[in-house]
């Protein structure tokens, strides 16, 4: 993470930690899955920061030494970490940090973007795992991101981005400010950002809740990624315990279904972690603020999962019947979008189940498989 306040590194915010356990939960396995049929795999950080929160007893480690503490235990693989960091005093405080990995590491001084070509040419064909996660929105502009997209097809690559779309938000209010000079400035930042096919304007002519508008501003940003460069996009929400507002989305693009699935089972877990905090903060009232401010119900963990479920079934029965017989994998990947973080494979399961019992979807043989065909029946 660059470029922060001094401040920013004084300790690890809450939503910090679950970024971080979506890293810990998702590089082992980008390693061990593409380490058996790869040498070397890369995980860049092209905003490491200085690589720890807080100092002495309290200190915690950042990203960089995420990685590099990953690499060190997973000493059968060649994992290699490439750590950018454009402020030499930062840089210079990850040096320090990083110096015990000294193996496992590349520290390289320098923005993202004026260091991209360089890593492109140095990783060669390896699979590699881009960890972007700027200050705002700055080094995620599209020319930026499309050469890491334009890398071949064959290599893996995968990104995990943490895209603010508070912050675009806040910058696109200067859509209506009289003052040129500064509303050009904000306005080119921002096109800069999403592309040239992106018509981002067109969000805010309309009357949207602020969560609505935060979703749609990411979405394009996500579409960009999947019809550009052919990735796999999927978003996912980092709130605050406190108050539920959204910090940021974390978006995360692969090329094959498999890292989706993997991605969303510990967007899942990362989301109960977030539920039973933010359950624990509110025990003591009757009632929960939604993310529009509106009291609602408090539901208990167990009784939101059942709802979603609920909301799941139809979905299932719908993709079916709209579509035609499918595949068990296909069906989870056909509504991935709407459900990642929130419905994993066990869900599934038990969508398919319950229709199953209702005799509206059938397969043959008792374990549903991923190549299982899910037939829709006529309901009667």
């Amino acid at each position: 993470m660059s470029i922060p306040s001094n401040s920013f590194f004084e300790r690890k915010r809450e939503w910090s930690r679950r970024k971080h356990d979506v890293l810990s939960g998702y590089l082992p396995q980008f390693t061990r899955i593409l380490g058996q049929y790869h040498g070397r795999i890369y995980a860049v950080d092209g905003f490491a920061g200085r690589g720890y929160y807080g100092e002495d007893e309290e200190r915690e480690s950042g990203s960089p030494l995420l990685f590099a503490e990953i690499a060190a235990k997973l000493e059968n693989y060649q994992l290699r970490c490439i750590n950018v960091e454009v402020v030499r005093k930062e840089f210079e405080n990850l040096q320090i940090a990083t110096a015990p990995y000294l193996s496992h590491i590349d520290n390289r001084f320098g923005s993202f973007d004026r260091n991209v070509e360089s890593i492109l040419r140095d990783i060669g064909q390896s699979p590699t795992f881009f960890f972007l996660d700027p200050f705002g929105l700055k080094g995620l502009e599209w020319e930026t991101m499309s050469k890491v997209g334009n890398r071949y097809k064959g290599f893996k690559t995968e990104l995990l981005i943490n895209f603010n779309a508070p912050k675009f938000d806040r910058d696109a209010g200067w859509l209506d400010s009289r003052y040129e000079r500064k509303r050009d400035s904000f306005l080119r930042r921002l096109d800069k950002v999403m592309g040239p096919s992106s018509n981002w304007r067109g969000i805010f002519d309309k009357d949207s809740s602020r969560e609505e508008r935060y979703r749609e501003i990411a979405t394009p940003y996500k579409s960009g990624l999947e019809n550009e460069f052919g990735f796999i996009a999927s978003i996912f929400p980092i709130r605050t315990v406190e108050d539920g507002s959204l910090k940021y989305y974390l978006i995360h693009a692969a090329r094959h279904p498999l890292g989706r699935r993997i991605i969303g089972h510990i967007f899942y877990g990362v989301h109960q972690q977030y539920l039973r905090a933010r359950a624990i903060l509110l025990q003591q009232g009757g009632v929960q603020l939604g993310l529009d401010g509106i009291a609602v119900p408090k539901l208990s963990i167990e009784q939101m999962e059942e709802e979603d479920l609920k909301l799941l079934v139809q979905d299932v029965l719908g993709a079916l019947l709209e579509r035609g017989p499918m595949h068990f994998g296909e069906l989870q990947d056909y509504l991935a979008d709407k459900w990642v973080g929130r419905m994993v494979e066990k869900h599934y399961r038990s969508a398919c189940n319950q229709l199953r019992t209702r005799g509206v979807v059938s397969w043959s043989g008792t374990t549903l498989k991923e190549d299982t065909l899910l037939q829709p029946l006529p309901i009667r």
